[in-house]
């Protein structure tokens, strides 16, 4: 099973946003590790996307999953502005 902690102040300070993280035991520092991101939809947070936790490889690689930084209107939080209107991300324009 994938055990995730919550990150430190020190990494939020650095990264910029609350997340949770796992780590594979037996790393070795500087080595490089795969890793794999996991990011919630709308009104999710930082710990939502663990259930799929059963389905990442082993041996385990670094799994990280952010936390949207704007707090959603519903509950939990969203990575873009809602107008109250929108259903979805506004396109971007070329």
């Amino acid at each position: 099973m994938l055990k995730s902690v919550e990150a430190t102040e020190e990494a939020v300070l650095t990264s910029g946003l609350v997340h949770r993280v796992a780590l594979p035991e037996g790393r070795n520092a500087g080595e490089p590790l795969p890793t794999i991101v996991l990011v919630h939809g709308r009104a999710g947070d930082a710990s939502v996307m663990w259930t799929f936790g059963r389905t990442i490889p082993t041996p385990l690689p670094l799994v990280v999953a952010p936390q949207a930084p704007i707090v959603d209107p519903i509950g939990g939080f969203s990575w873009w502005v809602l107008d109250g209107t929108s259903k979805r991300a506004p396109e971007e324009e070329d």
